[in-house]
């Protein structure tokens, strides 16, 4: 769907079941998602968050989109892009993204540009 020099981002397979599970079976990720966050428990659940994911993603751009290295094609993550009602255009980005730093090194680096008016959003 997109690509940058670095990273494409596409839509959620079937295919990528086991890495959903190793992705949302880790607290380091799960804790910041939802109100109630919750680890993944086994392939089953990996297959509902694929299709819920899936069902979310009808409408390009907006959507959960897999986010997948070009160099090595692993699949790291997840970013939601999301309108923002009476936003003038503006949509909301929001991420997962396992493997940076510590936890494979996956991505050595993630910039995350955000406007100057919005200082809150840059401290993040």
């Amino acid at each position: 769907m997109y690509e940058t020099e670095r990273l494409t981002l596409r839509q959620w397979r079937p295919a990528d079941r086991d890495r959903a599970l190793d992705i949302y079976s880790r607290w380091e990720v799960a804790r910041w998602l939802g109100a109630e966050p919750r680890v993944l428990a086994d392939e089953g659940a990996a297959e509902a968050l694929i299709g819920r994911f899936r069902e979310r993603s009808v409408n390009p751009p907006f959507g959960c989109w897999a986010v997948e290295r070009r160099d090595t094609a692993v699949l790291v993550g997840t970013v939601l892009l999301a309108p923002i009602p009476d936003g003038d255009g503006a949509v909301t980005v929001m991420w997962s993204v396992t493997g940076c730093g510590a936890v494979g090194g996956a991505l050595p680096r993630v910039v995350s540009p955000t406007r100057r008016a919005r200082p809150c959003a840059r401290r993040v």
